[in-house]
């Protein structure tokens, strides 16, 4: 087969890389800190064009100097336009290729073929639907392309407001660009507006600093509802992101693999083998919990990372869906949990550090003390941890319960993939007969441990022969 590039298309999707990744969050802040009549305005606006054109250049060359070919043997793949990489990829070390797209891509009849090697790792292609076909049917006859059936069920918007709450880097990027925006349009009123453009318009990050150093706590109230109103709008503008990214979700058991498609905008599909599945988390954020909702995710082997299998889904749902997609786990309630001789121990290891910084800080400033109230929360935390604290293991799993900050899990992880396990007891823990369960797993990374505190000290030899009856 000839040398082939990407799509031309691929050279929009290169920009947006790039922007979103590397340059965009940066330069926002810069705007949102300097006045629009500051002197440093046509600084920044002409670095701004050199910016784009840049940025439009290095998407260019790199697209141009991606150049790949397929044979029956091996993928060539030459890439990098200063330091030039070669990639040889024979044919057998495939082990999966499914086709994602986007709304451009689409409406343009190009379509990203994507390949997944053995090792995990996955390369993919722009090409046109006819070329993949034909790439398909010459190089990989014996491969299939399963596309999952549209899903009926759409994602609520209050379903997406409550994955709104979920993820907080998101959150924090949605906030930043309402805030980015009414200051944009603050700015903009100013130049119709006299006082605005002399008052806020010609304010620098210096005099805005200043002027938030003499607020009173009468003018704090205030700007308090203020930012609780951003919040509010940022979560609303999340919602809507989160109803568009997942949109038609499904996921479909085909034999050996689960098959995931959503998205609206940017199409995204994903296949799981099921044989590589070595646990699966349940998930309930705080908010998930309050109106009876739950996440499913699972740990796939090769993978750094878990994988979604279902955003959000009713609690009642959950174990007739993993038995549904992954027959070979069962859900069942966890009955042996921390004794509650343990509770004042969970209680103690989160309050004692936040209490010891504030006690000290209050040697520079009494009103540091305020921050005591903050051990609300920490003792909220200690005993939602002690609640959820659970641990059960039989012949074919370890089941897990814990709660890690804000967000319940409950983890389900086959035997076979158990590492180690060791119970320690100390002093004070022996003679209540407790103890604390910990095992690790086999990761990528190379250390992926688990400890459950406080569970009754029966189990100890059970448990320490997990690992043993793998060899």
């Amino acid at each position: 087969m000839s040398k082939k590039r990407d799509h031309v298309l691929e050279i929009i999707y290169i920009n947006y890389a790039i922007i979103k990744e590397r340059i965009y969050p940066i330069f926002m802040l810069i705007l949102s800190l300097i006045g629009v009549h500051q002197f440093y305005e046509k600084i920044l606006n002409i670095g701004f064009l050199l910016l784009c054109v840049l940025i439009i250049v290095c998407s260019i060359l790199l697209w141009y100097h991606k150049i790949f070919s397929f044979d029956k043997q091996k993928i060539v793949i030459t890439e990098g336009v200063f330091a030039k990489k070669y990639h040889e990829i024979p044919i057998n070390r495939v082990k999966s290729i499914w086709i994602s797209d986007s709304l451009l891509k689409r409406l343009v009849g190009v379509s990203n073929f994507n390949i997944e090697l053995v090792g995990g790792d996955e390369i993919s292609f722009v090409l046109t639907n006819k070329e993949i076909v034909r790439i398909k049917n010459t190089f990989f006859p014996s491969y299939d392309f399963v596309q999952p059936k549209k899903s009926q069920q759409r994602l609520s918007f209050f379903q997406g407001l409550l994955l709104a709450t979920t993820d907080w880097k998101l959150f924090l990027a949605s906030l930043s660009i309402t805030m980015i925006l009414v200051n944009f349009s603050f700015k903009l009123v100013g130049f119709w507006v006299e006082e605005w453009e002399t008052d806020a318009s010609q304010m620098g990050f210096t005099e805005a600093f200043q002027t938030i150093k003499e607020l009173s706590w009468q003018d704090i109230l205030p700007l308090a509802w203020i930012f609780f109103a951003f919040a509010i709008l940022a979560i609303f503008i999340l919602a809507i992101y989160m109803m568009i990214t997942y949109w038609n979700f499904h996921s479909e058991n085909a034999g050996r693999y689960i098959h995931t498609s959503y998205g609206l905008l940017n199409k995204k599909s994903d296949q799981i083998p099921l044989h590589e599945v070595r646990s699966v988390q349940i998930l309930q954020p705080v908010i998930f919990q309050l109106f009876g909702y739950a996440q499913i995710r699972v740990d796939v082997i090769g993978n750094d990372g878990s994988i979604l299998l279902c955003p959000i889904i009713k609690q009642q749902r959950v174990a007739a869906f993993i038995q549904q997609q992954l027959p070979v786990f069962q859900v069942e309630s966890i009955q042996e949990r921390a004794k509650a001789s343990v509770l004042p121990d969970y209680l103690l290891k989160v309050i004692w550090f936040p209490t010891v910084i504030c006690c000290g800080l209050a040697y520079i400033h009494p009103c540091f003390l305020y921050g005591l109230w903050l051990l609300i929360f920490y003792l909220y935390v200690g005993y939602m941890r002690w609640k959820h604290a659970g641990l059960m293991v039989d012949e074919k799993y370890i089941r897990h319960s814990g709660y890690h900050w804000l967000e319940a899990f409950h983890m389900i992880t086959l035997v076979p993939y158990i590492q180690h396990t060791a119970v320690s007891q100390s002093f004070f823990t022996r003679g209540r007969n407790i103890a604390s369960y910990e095992y690790s797993l086999y990761a990528e990374d190379g250390d992926e441990s688990y400890s459950c505190y406080g569970i009754d000290a029966q189990y100890r030899e059970s448990f320490l022969n997990i690992a043993q009856n793998n060899d």
